[in-house]
């Protein structure tokens, strides 16, 4: 353990292991006991799965790995098993064939914000309006969310709901933005704000809002295997570093951009090449 100053849990190599000193793979979901304690609920509640199937590598409960580690570094750590979570009198074997134990609901719910005055604050963005003329908002794609599913294939053959890309993820831009910049489906066009820039294929979105390019989150990944390394773009690259005061959060939608055409229809992939809005339906 001498001179790692960063240790990765995950099962194989991504972006966050590849920069890490040592990787101690945790299971599989599938092959873990998991324990969840709703944060927000009406009663008193914890939920519980045991293992589907037994371990198929050599991997290692996170918990487990972190107790042996402090064991040898003779640190105190308390690892806090599935019974601790249950009220006294309540049998882990009934909750766990159950799949959790549910109390019941408080008779009284209180709401209150304790020591935090929510403040709302007019919107700031980063970037001069005239150097860069367009608002960027990237957004959690239905395919991969926060792009923690981008690995799976099947996840990459799923059609975007809007554009109908597949193996890809495409910059939207609303058709009076489009018509100005000369910007046609399928052409390469670059985002560039005061911290980046990506290029990545144009859609042309019929209910985009005008002045807002948008982008959905989850390609452009510099690890994370043999599906996604190095396929699309990742827009949260090129952000504004702000994050919002009350929750910690980083800014999405707080950056200006400038777009451009580089090229013409590229390598973009669609399910459907013609948006349903924009057909004649003569078939009918």
């Amino acid at each position: 353990m001498a001179n790692v100053s960063m240790i990765g849990f995950s099962r194989f190599l991504d972006d966050s292991a590849a920069w890490a000193d040592l990787v101690l793979p945790d299971h599989d979901p599938l092959e873990s006991e998991i324990a969840l304690v709703p944060a927000v609920s009406d009663r008193p509640s914890v939920t519980l799965a045991q293992p589907f199937i037994a371990p198929l590598y050599e991997t290692r409960a996170v918990e487990k790995t972190l107790a042996d580690v402090a064991r040898k570094l003779e640190v105190e750590y308390q690892v806090v098993a599935a019974k601790d979570l249950l009220p006294e009198g309540a049998k882990i074997e009934d909750a766990a064939r159950q799949g959790g134990w549910w109390g019941e609901p408080k008779s009284e719910v209180r709401v209150s914000v304790a020591g935090k005055t929510m403040e709302v604050n007019s919107p700031a963005f980063e970037g001069s309006e005239g150097e860069y003329p367009t608002l960027f908002q990237p957004y959690l794609s239905l395919q991969f969310h926060d792009g923690s599913g981008s690995h799976l294939p099947w996840m990459q053959e799923l059609p975007d709901p809007a554009s109908s890309a597949i193996w890809g993820l495409p910059v939207e831009i609303d058709s009076k933005t489009a018509a100005g910049l000369r910007i046609a489906n399928g052409d390469i066009v670059r985002v560039q704000s005061p911290h980046g820039s990506i290029d990545a294929p144009a859609y042309v979105h019929p209910g985009a809002v005008p002045g807002v390019v948008r982008m959905p989150i989850g390609d452009g990944h510099s690890h994370y295997g043999r599906y996604a390394t190095g396929r699309g773009a990742n827009p949260i690259s090129i952000l504004a570093p702000v994050w919002e005061k009350s929750t910690g959060a980083l800014v999405m939608g707080g950056t200006r951009v400038r777009v451009s055409r580089v090229g013409g229809a590229g390598k973009w992939i669609q399910f459907s090449m013609v948006d349903r809005q924009e057909r004649g339906f003569d078939h009918r």
